[in-house]
């Protein structure tokens, strides 16, 4: 499975798996997937990187680098960012799950910053939903 389906498919697990063991998740797999990603700005990647960083599965240094060499733009701040990161600190779960369905807002998902899905991502695990954010990224790229 070295073609775009495959890397589909790889991600989807990568992202989806519960605890992510028994997938390739080195560095180098991702950066085969970024390879041969033909999405507009490299969208399908950065929902990748944002999910992993998010999930714990790539550790904050190597999504920085990946982020940096792709200009990926997962590190935009904004205060709707801020808000779901300060929800996230006091664990609320409800408000960070609010906030994430206002991050999710737009005319379609090509238009949600993949900035926001690792804030969300970020947040919802934080709080004990990781069930859902194992799914908000999953269906993130999915739908890209």
């Amino acid at each position: 499975m070295n073609d775009s389906a495959g890397d589909r498919c790889w991600a989807m697990l990568a992202l989806g798996a519960p605890d992510g063991s028994g997938v390739d998740l080195s560095v180098s797999r991702v950066n085969d997937f970024i390879g041969r990603d033909k999405s507009q700005g490299r969208k399908r990647s950065a929902l990748l990187v944002a999910g992993l960083a998010a999930l714990g599965r790539l550790d904050t240094g190597t999504a920085s680098r990946l982020n940096s060499r792709y200009r990926l733009h997962i590190e935009r701040a904004t205060p709707w960012a801020q808000m779901i990161d300060a929800a996230t600190k006091r664990d609320q779960g409800g408000t960070v799950l609010v906030l994430a369905g206002t991050g999710l807002q737009g005319p379609d998902f090509e238009s949600v910053p993949s900035a926001q899905v690792f804030h969300i991502v970020m947040g919802l695990r934080n709080t004990g939903q990781q069930f859902l954010a194992r799914m908000v990224a999953a269906e993130a790229l999915a739908r890209t």
